[in-house]
């Protein structure tokens, strides 16, 4: 994967994040911008990068396109954490510019060391770093830069006045105080044709809660364009929403839910919105298609053996489907897909 393919996919899925937070349409706009720009500014700075330094390396030691996916999407983390706290304390303007700036080469830095850290760890399984933890890393170095800004900032200019409450808030870049934040059960999704997309059939298992189908329609969201995932958040108020996001994250999902549950829920909403969804597919769609006739399935999957599982899923999927009837693909958002094929024509027919 090339690296306007890794910052096409880091800026999507941090977008897609955004869009399950609870933004006013001028700030959702504004940090969907900023989400942007940043990521493309530090691409531009990883394509320049002669390498990280290793200890006791004569030279800096070449990224290769895992390490540049790695610190693109750490440092994405990195900013989305700090425009969480933005909002959360209600800065704004050019003190939020200020912070941002501020903090971005530091959170930049933090990503390298962090791919430096974890080099070659795949040969030492028990000292190996989860994407988890070091995203937790990143939060944790943020949080000290975001901190040091506002205390040099406050010495100077006085204290940063909190915004009004906003009923039904949570911080969205804190874990939810004593599990999962409390709401109604899940308001009805609708399919495209507006038709309810409702729990499946059958009585729930013991351990199961009204939860899991949030934690459904979170897994669900990250997989549709942002048009489709607009409309189904309105069906959802300000609580809801922010169980969503909280779901979002995969350790909140595994901590708190019954996994099987969830899939049987997310099993079922695919299964409707494929059903109601029609559409003409994209070329790139079909373009996939033409290579899982000309090429065996081993070795498409071998070329999205260290992607997100997101794209690994998707395409095991369609593997899968092209052999049994019964099997739906996984989507995946129509873009991501375009990037996919693109990759994977790359890596086949480099022709």
């Amino acid at each position: 994967m090339d690296l306007q393919t890794a910052l096409e996919q880091v800026t999507s899925q941090m977008i897609a994040r955004l869009d399950m937070t609870v933004l006013e349409p001028e700030e959702y706009e504004e940090d969907c911008n900023i989400i942007s720009e940043f990521n493309r500014i530090a691409a531009g700075m990883l394509h320049q990068e002669p390498g990280i330094e290793m200890p006791g390396a004569p030279q800096p030691i070449p990224m290769d396109e895992n390490m540049v996916m790695q610190a693109l999407t750490l440092f994405g983390e990195g900013i989305f954490y700090t425009i969480s706290k933005c909002s959360e304390m209600g800065i704004t303007g050019d003190l939020k510019k200020q912070l941002l700036q501020t903090v971005a080469m530091e959170v930049y830095n933090q990503s390298k060391q962090i791919v430096a850290a974890t080099f070659g760890q795949e040969h030492t399984p028990e000292f190996q770093f989860t994407h988890e933890q070091q995203v937790e890393i990143i939060h944790k170095a943020t949080e000290g830069h975001i901190v040091a800004f506002i205390t040099e900032y406050e010495s100077v200019n006085g204290p940063i006045e909190p915004p009004e409450p906003k009923p039904s808030r949570q911080p969205l870049a804190q874990p939810m105080p004593d599990g999962a934040p409390q709401a109604a059960l899940p308001a009805p999704v609708t399919g495209p044709n507006d038709e309810a997309i409702s729990s499946p059939a059958g009585k729930p298992a013991a351990n199961t809660t009204p939860h899991d189908k949030y934690g459904a329609v979170a897994l669900l969201l990250t997989t549709l364009p942002p048009a489709q995932r607009s409309r189904i958040l309105r069906g959802f108020n300000a609580e809801e929403k922010e169980l969503i996001e909280y779901y979002s994250y995969p350790q909140h999902l595994e901590q708190n839910l019954d996994l099987a549950s969830v899939e049987a829920h997310l099993k079922k909403f695919r299964e409707l919105l494929l059903k109601e969804n029609p559409k003409v597919k994209a070329p790139s769609h079909k373009g996939i298609a033409r290579l899982l006739e000309s090429y065996p399935p081993e070795k498409l999957l071998s070329c999205v053996k260290d992607e997100r599982p997101l794209v690994k899923r998707y395409l095991e999927s369609r593997v899968s489907g092209s052999t049994q009837a019964r099997t739906a693909p996984e989507p995946l958002p129509p873009r991501i897909e375009d990037i996919l094929y693109k990759y994977l024509t790359r890596r086949l027919e480099p022709s």
